[in-house]
């Protein structure tokens, strides 16, 4: 009953999931928790129809904003979430030599050893990329790492444009071509 509206967000452009909430307070939890970011959300919903899939996972808090006085003991405020691992991803550096690698296998290392190690999620699937590079990173973040190598990745298929994005959605972390995300066929039909 505290939540006035909670927004979801995944998408192909972004590496983690985020979400905000806007709050309506009568009970003064920002200062007797006190909320000062950081802090984990545990959140477990669906929409209204009885057979839809449920959405379930954790956040952590980053920032508080847009704070207004309602009326006389009630305030409403957004709070702003993203993943832990998008966090933890500011703190943690990349810095090695890879290949000779195709790079979808130079995906699948940096994941392994940055990634996995701080989540229970999965490289849930992985498009294979064409050909061998060396590469060599020099203090960037794994998620800035990544992003670099869809630039630099050339797609198996030679019929196939080599456009690669890394992104989460609910079933975990995925690197994929443009073309096999058009290939699948539509998960929900409305």
């Amino acid at each position: 009953s505290l939540y006035n509206e909670i927004n979801y967000y995944e998408s192909i452009d972004s590496p983690a999931v985020t979400m905000t909430a806007s709050i309506v307070d009568s009970t003064d939890l920002k200062s007797s928790l006190p909320i000062v970011g950081g802090e984990g959300i545990v959140y477990d919903f669906s929409d209204s129809l009885q057979e839809s899939i449920s959405i379930t996972g954790a956040m952590r808090l980053f920032k508080l904003a847009n704070r207004v006085r309602i009326k006389k003991g009630t305030e409403g405020y957004d709070i702003f979430c993203t993943t832990n691992e998008m966090m933890f991803d500011q703190y943690n550096t990349v810095q090695r030599k890879y290949g000779p690698k195709p790079t979808s296998d130079i995906v699948q290392d940096i994941f392994d050893e940055y990634i996995a190690p701080i989540t229970e999620k999965t490289l849930a699937s992985i498009s294979p990329t064409d050909g061998n590079m060396f590469q060599t990173f020099v203090r960037v973040s794994p998620f800035t790492a990544i992003s670099y190598l869809c630039s630099e990745a050339k797609s198996y298929d030679p019929k196939s444009p080599s456009l690669f994005v890394f992104f989460e959605n609910a079933e975990g972390y995925h690197f994929r071509s443009i073309d096999s995300l058009f290939s699948n066929p539509p998960v929900f039909s409305f």
